[in-house]
């Protein structure tokens, strides 16, 4: 899809949340240059607003060293959850030293700080990994997911099992079961729902800041953020090249949205930030 759109000259957006076809995109960036048009991957609830998020933290910061994100899982759908099954064979990732590296799933939860309380997180391998690394230069990104109870038994027993995904029939009975167990959230939920994000970033002499982003409920955000993004696109405000989100549309897009609410702590860098929990100690 994205090659017919530099051939025919087409603006290309998507809703991937998978962080090897949103690093394809990237990689395009001389060619939409050439061709006259803005690729901005990734304009649903992954990756749009831990993209923003992160943007907006590291916006007054200079010597980051990491960044840290976070988010609540929620009541997926089929389609999350085939996604899930099958990227559970590549492994989890995480970017160290400004490389992305891959190693085995494990089921190690770290203590991550929302601002309703603190919860327990997986680390996953989210495509926000290449889109803030993209987006803010920092060296060393984790994301972390809150798993959905729904979910942990993919999550946790999946990768013993990712082999046999080379199987067509595994495949199969796979995405069967995703249709049967994930039916998604129903018309209430999306109506009603709401998700935490946290972030935080890390600077060279120790001090910290850290910023809450609440939101909609994921698949009903996910359409404003793609349609505000569409109107931005067609209003001509996106300059050629492939960008993030928040590199297309400023930081402050999920405000522009609606129906947000952002707070940044404290106001400005500092090492007397309160004592918490540390996401990546060991991740």
């Amino acid at each position: 899809m994205l090659e017919a759109c530099l051939k025919a000259r087409c603006h290309y957006l998507d809703l991937t949340g998978e962080l090897e076809v949103i690093d394809a995109c990237y990689a395009r960036h001389d060619d939409a240059l050439a061709a006259g048009i803005a690729v901005v991957p990734a304009v649903g609830f992954n990756v749009a607003p831990m993209d923003c998020l992160a943007a907006k933290l590291a916006h007054e910061g200079d010597r980051l060293t990491a960044l840290e994100l976070g988010f609540e899982g929620y009541d997926i759908s089929a389609g999350t959850a085939k996604t899930y099954s099958e990227g559970i064979a590549l492994g989890n990732a995480r970017f160290a030293g400004g490389r992305l590296l891959r190693s085995p799933i494990a089921w190690e939860l770290r203590p991550i700080p929302f601002k309703n309380g603190v919860q327990r997180g997986l680390l996953i391998p989210y495509g926000e990994l290449v889109s803030c690394h993209r987006a803010t230069g920092i060296a060393n990104i984790s994301v972390f997911m809150v798993p959905p109870p729904s979910l942990v038994p993919l999550l946790k027993y999946g990768p013993r099992f990712s082999p046999l995904m080379r199987f067509a029939w595994v495949k199969r009975a796979v995405d069967r079961f995703a249709e049967l167990r994930f039916p998604g959230p129903d018309e209430e939920a999306r109506r009603t729902g709401r998700t935490q994000i946290w972030g935080r970033v890390t600077r060279a002499d120790g001090s910290q800041r850290q910023g809450f982003l609440e939101t909609p409920e994921p698949y009903q955000f996910t359409l404003a953020i793609a349609l505000g993004a569409v109107e931005r696109v067609l209003a001509g405000s996106v300059r050629p090249g492939a960008w993030t989100p928040s590199q297309a549309f400023g930081s402050e897009f999920m405000m522009e949205v609606g129906g947000c609410a952002m707070e940044l702590e404290p106001p400005a860098f500092t090492a007397a930030t309160r004592a918490l929990p540390t996401a990546s100690s060991s991740a």
